[in-house]
């Protein structure tokens, strides 16, 4: 019987770090929305998050969003033709959403 339940409270415990080590709250987002000089919202931005590499393209509204980001200082690339390519930084924590909103100009 003790052994049984040994068993059983290791398979607990076992079970318990699985859904912690999952759970999406360990880990961080960054996301934004890319406007031109009027404050309208840019279709067809291309951002690159440099660290990772991924790269993703704004739809009409003008948003992006990265998602399951380990704690660390991003870098972002923006880039659309007939306007000025751009970057920023951001510091994205765990578990908590970080902004970062980009306004691009056009090119002359």
């Amino acid at each position: 019987m003790k052994q049984l339940i040994k068993k059983m409270l290791i398979f607990s415990f076992c079970l318990s770090l699985c859904v912690c080590c999952s759970d999406d709250s360990i880990f961080g987002t960054l996301e934004g929305k890319i406007i031109d000089g009027e404050n309208n919202p840019l279709a067809g931005v291309s951002v690159l998050l440099v660290k990772t590499g991924e790269k993703q393209v704004t739809k009409e509204d003008g948003h992006y969003k990265f998602k399951k980001l380990d704690e660390a200082l991003y870098e972002i690339y923006v880039s659309k033709p007939g306007y000025i390519t751009d970057k920023a930084s951001k510091y994205v924590l765990s578990g908590d959403p970080a902004y970062l909103d980009i306004i691009l100009i056009k090119e002359e």
